[in-house]
């Protein structure tokens, strides 16, 4: 149940939407986004490996990681590689393995993996990005149809 667990550690900590961060000169308040309160929830929650490929939906996540110095990060060249890979870890440590990968594609590509980490037991927990609201539908879709062993690209613009 550790994912129920970091997920109520990330509601808490959004509800503290202001931090106090003290200067030697002077006190000043910042005000946390959603990447930057999913990375403290992790330390939080004692993360210190987190497996990835990076996309344009989880771009602010990296950001943050690479400001991090508690959490290291393993570049992967495939989203399922990322999850065999948390798979292992979590194997190995006995720690819940985490990946991060982005949208669309992405995501769908951890499939098999989630899978397989399903069925032998260990856990993991992915996150992955999604394509910001206002966004969605607003963009050229490239759809590939697949009728027997011809391919056929179509452009559509959704209205």
């Amino acid at each position: 149940m550790l994912t129920l667990e970091v997920f109520r550690i990330m509601e808490n900590t959004m509800t503290k939407m202001k931090i106090q961060t003290t200067s030697t000169t002077e006190e000043s308040t910042s005000v946390l986004n959603g990447a930057r309160i999913l990375i403290e929830s992790l330390k939080k929650e004692n993360v210190d490996t987190i497996f990835g490929y990076p996309g344009g939906a989880v771009l602010p996540i990296y950001e943050e990681i690479y400001d991090c110095k508690e959490i290291t990060h393993y570049l992967v060249r495939h989203e399922q590689g990322a999850v065999h890979a948390a798979e292992g870890y979590a194997r190995v440590t006995g720690k819940p393995g985490v990946v991060l990968v982005t949208s669309g594609p992405g995501a769908c590509n951890t499939v098999t993996g989630i899978t397989n980490a399903y069925y032998d037991g260990y856990p993991i927990i992915v996150f992955t990005g999604q394509v910001a609201s206002m966004m969605l539908f607003r963009r050229l879709i490239l759809l590939v149809l697949q009728d027997n062993a011809v391919s056929t690209t179509i452009l559509l613009k959704m209205w």
